[in-house]
C-alpha cells in the first residue's frame, strides 16, 4: 500500500511517515516506479511506535523498543527496564511541572496577575483559579483577548509567541506594549522585540516572585 494508505491505517500522518523512514525507524519497500510500498508488517511497526510515542516514549527509545519488537529472542526483563526507566522520567518530570505551577501560582497571587494559557501550556495554572482567564490566540476565550489586546506589559513563560498565539501578531494592540520572555531558548527569548530572560522557567519564576514583591497589577 501506498503513504496514504499507511496514514490512514496507523492514524500518524504521511509527514511523520516520512520522517521516521529518514531517521531509520520503519523504511518502506520501493515499488518499480520508486513510490513507497508498505506492507502488512510496515503497518504493525508504524502502529506500534505510534502507541510508544502516544505514551511519551523518546524516539532513541522507540528505536531500542522496536529492536526488541522485531527479537522473538528478546527477554521480558529488557522490555520491563526500559518501561521501568521511562516511567521514573516521567514521574521526575511530573514532579517538576508541579513545582513549576505553585510557583506560577504564588506569583500570580502576588502580584494579582491575569493568567492565560496556550494550547501546550494548559494546565499550568488550574482553570478554576480566579486568575485564569483561559486559552489565549485564534482560539482563545473573549476575556483572555481582551486582556490582550489592552495589556502594556505581557510576561511570557516558555512560549515561542507563535502566529497561533498572538494571532499573527495582530493580539496585543497597545503600541507600547512590552514583552518580557522567560525561555532558555535565547532565539525565542528575543521574540516581538521582548526583554530576554534566557534560564530554567521556574528558577526565573521565583526570582520575580522575590523582585516583584511590592507590584500589584492595576
Amino acid at each position: 500500500m501506498n503513504i496514504g494508505d499507511a496514514s490512514e491505517k496507523t492514524g500518524l500522518p504521511a509527514k511523520t511517515i516520512r520522517y521516521y523512514e529518514d531517521i531509520g525507524l520503519v523504511v518502506a519497500d520501493r515499488q518499480p516506479n520508486g513510490y513507497r510500498d508498505y506492507s502488512a508488517e510496515h503497518i504493525e511497526r508504524l502502529s506500534f511506535l505510534k502507541r510508544a510515542r502516544d505514551f511519551g516514549f523518546p524516539i532513541e527509545d522507540c528505536r531500542k523498543l522496536l529492536g526488541l519488537y522485531s527479537d522473538e529472542q528478546r527477554h521480558t526483563s529488557e522490555v520491563k527496564a526500559l518501561a521501568a526507566h521511562h516511567l521514573e522520567e516521567l514521574q521526575l518530570k511530573a514532579q517538576e511541572v508541579q513545582g513549576l505551577a505553585e510557583t506560577l501560582q504564588k506569583l500570580v497571587e502576588q502580584c494579582d496577575l491575569p493568567v492565560a494559557v496556550t494550547q501546550a501550556g494548559k494546565g499550568a495554572l488550574v482553570d478554576d483559579h480566579p486568575q485564569c482567564v483561559g486559552a489565549i490566540g485564534s482560539t482563545g476565550t473573549r476575556a483572555a483577548n481582551a486582556l490582550a489586546r489592552e495589556a502594556d506589559v505581557v510576561i511570557a513563560i516558555g512560549t515561542r509567541l507563535s502566529d497561533f498565539t498572538t494571532a499573527s501578531k495582530s493580539l496585543f494592540e497597545d503600541a507600547n506594549v512590552r514583552f518580557v520572555n522567560v525561555q532558555i531558548n535565547a532565539h525565542d527569548a528575543h521574540k516581538h522585540g521582548g526583554l530576554p530572560l534566557e534560564g530554567d522557567a521556574r528558577r526565573s519564576l521565583e526570582d520575580l516572585t522575590v523582585r516583584l514583591q511590592t507590584q500589584r497589577v492595576g
